[in-house]
């Protein structure tokens, strides 16, 4: 597991290499970046998946489930790519052949809460959201409309609201 600010670094690399520089971050060039492909895709809605990272040799696929709304879908996205970055030679996951293709699994026999999702997702706020945007605009709007903030930041992040009420707290905003 790295470091926070180990993550932090590894992403603003991300950002800078994908000249991205404000909100909201555009996932394609940064999967792009790691020769990674973001492909919709139809799941069946009983096995829950919101995506998942397919492996084809040097090939790597983030299929993602196009029924979910838009900001779940780059949420999910930039959670596969918290797990590309973090963990793809992790011993908590494994490879296992598939009927098309190599999917990369996270075991689960793990005790919730897992640590290597909990990791992916905080990864993937980081990556939506990062700190220091997120401050400067918190800063920013909190002097203009201290009550619809987290509405407008969501809005200017193209995440949901929820994922921005937990961003702010975890930075301890909200």
């Amino acid at each position: 597991m790295r470091r926070r600010v180990q993550v932090i670094k590894d992403i603003q690399k991300l950002l800078l290499a994908s000249r991205i520089t404000k909100p909201p971050v555009k996932l394609e060039p940064i999967a792009k970046q790691l020769n990674a492909e973001i492909v919709p895709r139809t799941f069946p809605r009983d096995l829950g998946i919101s995506a998942i990272l397919v492996k084809e040799g040097d090939r790597k696929i983030i299929a993602v489930n196009e029924a979910h709304v838009p900001t779940r879908q780059r949420f999910s996205v930039a959670h596969e790519i918290g797990h590309l970055i973090l963990h793809a030679d992790d011993a908590y996951l494994t490879v296992e052949k598939g009927i098309e293709d190599t999917l990369l699994f996270r075991r689960l026999d793990k005790t919730p809460p897992d640590p290597i999702e909990r990791e992916a997702n905080q990864f993937a706020a980081e990556l939506l959201m990062p700190e220091e945007w997120i401050r400067e605009d918190f800063v920013r709007l909190y002097d203009k409309d201290e009550e619809n903030i987290a509405g407008k930041l969501a809005t200017k992040y193209d995440v949901s609201q929820a994922a921005l009420m937990f961003r702010l707290q975890s930075l301890n905003l909200g």
